[in-house]
Order: C-alpha cells, then structure tokens, then sequence
C-alpha cells in the first residue's frame, strides 16, 4: 500500500520542517482575497508583501481550494501509483478545505484518512510526522489514524490579537466593540475550539499585551504537564512580540524548548498584524 500526505498552506510554508521536500507529500495552496484580488498562498508571493496588501486593503477575505484544484492534485496522486491519501487539512471549523477533498476523493475512488487538525500549523505537522512513525510499526490505517486523532484532539492553538479593526472587517466582532475595545487597549485571547472542530472562538480580554501574555500562558499551561508537550509560537507579523512571550514561558518552564515560526494566512489575514499564536502539541 502506497501512502500519499495532503497538506494546505496553513502549515505555514516557512517551517523549518520542510516537510513539503518529501515527494510523498503533496500541497493544496488557500486563497487570500485582498480587495477583490486572488491571491494563491503558494509562496510565491513574497510573505510581506502579502502582508503589506492586508494592512492596507478595505476587505480581506480568505477561501478553500476549488474543486477543480483538488480534483488537478488528486489525479496527479493517483498517476503517481499512491493508494492511499492521507490529509493533514486546516482545521474543518475553519475552512471546508476538508469537505472538498473528501468529495473529490469519493468521485476519484481513492481511499482517504482524514485527520481534522482542528486548528493549522504544527499541529498537522506533526500529525503527518506521527502517521509515518506508526504505519513504519507496521500498525493498521485505522489505528494509527486513531492513534494520531487523539493526539490532535488533547492539542491547542490560541492567539493573542492586538489590532480589533482586523476582527471587525472580517465579520467577527462588531464596529462599537471594536472601537471600545482599541480604545480600552483590549487584547483578546482566542483559541481554536475543539468543540468547534477548530473555529476561533474568544476566551478571554485583558487589558495590555504584557497582561495577555501572562494570561495567555496561564491558560495555555495549567491544564497539561509541559514535558509532554511541544510548545510552538506562531507570529504573524510580530517577530518582537512572539520573542517576549517566548521570555515569559522560559521565565517560567526554563527547561523547555519554545521554538517560533511563522503564523499562516489563514489566521493572520483575519486576525491582523502583531498576532502571536501559541500552540501545545502531545508528543
């Protein structure tokens, strides 16, 4: 049996991981609309200039790959001898990147194991890193789909937003919260909820980044033996900011490593600039 991996770009195509080097792992770019312009989260864009175009766009909108896109990598897996898709998909409460795949695969007669990140970045990462230690252990599809699912289930993602403005254009909290909120110096904390299948939901508002940051790892930590996590800060245009909550973990877990990489699209269009993410990942 041959075993294709399907990943989107909300791994984060910065990631030192380089996972999309291995020539079993295939690729689904998003969309990002900036004023009515498409753009493909394929890296061919240069990431700040992206950046640049959301800052000073009026509307920002981000969408799953076409059918027509899926259905163009699907027959390439299948040319390609592979049995067997894997997907390691954005977060199904956050996009129906998933709910595409899945029917292009049914009309293609392949066989797909989806595995619902419920959230983007390290956590598919790792889950396709996972999958490939246990089938090589010679466990059945099933089990280790099981096996994998219940670690991305007891991992998290949240966030931290500095700019509301960026929540309000996108529909996700009102104009007069927006404005009281940038007035207050409110930073909310969000996370991807489980409950939710990974949609974004708000758990907390603090008064001041430095506030948010100690809450932030509160939440995050009081809940789980750190030992048996991989801890990852994700930065979308907030390399200054990720460091300094980095400083604030290490402060208080000076055993563990923390490393930091580049938040996707997905999040950051929608969130905006100066967004630090922080996720706990099982071993």
């Amino acid at each position: 049996m041959k075993i294709a991996y399907l990943v989107d770009s909300s791994i984060s195509l910065a990631s030192n991981d380089k996972i999309l080097d291995n020539e079993d792992c295939f690729f689904l770019p998003l969309h990002i609309i900036i004023d009515k312009i498409d753009y493909l989260d394929d890296g061919n864009i240069d990431r700040n200039t992206l950046i640049d175009k959301v800052k000073n766009a009026k509307n920002v909108t981000t969408s799953q790959p076409a059918y027509g896109e899926v259905e163009y990598v699907i027959e390439n897996i299948i040319k390609a001898g592979y049995d067997v898709i894997v997907c390691s998909l954005i977060g199904s409460g956050i996009s129906g990147t998933q709910n595409v795949v899945y029917s292009c695969a049914i009309d293609k007669k392949i066989t797909v194991v989806n595995l619902d990140s419920r959230g983007v970045g390290p956590m598919q990462i790792y889950a396709i890193k996972m999958f490939k230690d246990e089938v090589a252990k010679g466990a059945s599809l099933l089990e280790v789909q099981a096996k994998v699912q219940h670690m991305l289930d007891v991992s998290n993602c949240y966030a931290i937003v500095d700019d509301l403005s960026y929540l309000k254009r996108g529909g996700r909290i009102s104009g007069s919260s927006a404005v009281v909120g940038s007035l207050l110096k409110i930073k909310p904390i969000v996370m991807c909820s489980k409950k939710q299948n990974g949609k974004v939901v708000n758990i907390d508002k603090v008064r001041t980044r430095k506030k948010a940051y100690d809450q932030l790892e509160k939440i995050a930590f009081e809940n789980i033996d750190v030992d048996e996590y991989m801890i990852v800060i994700g930065s979308y245009d907030a390399d200054e900011y990720a460091k300094a909550l980095k400083e604030v973990i290490i402060s208080k877990y000076p055993d563990i490593v923390v490393d930091i990489m580049d938040l996707c699209f997905a999040i950051g269009a929608h969130t905006g600039p100066n967004t630090v993410a922080l996720f706990t990942v099982r071993k």
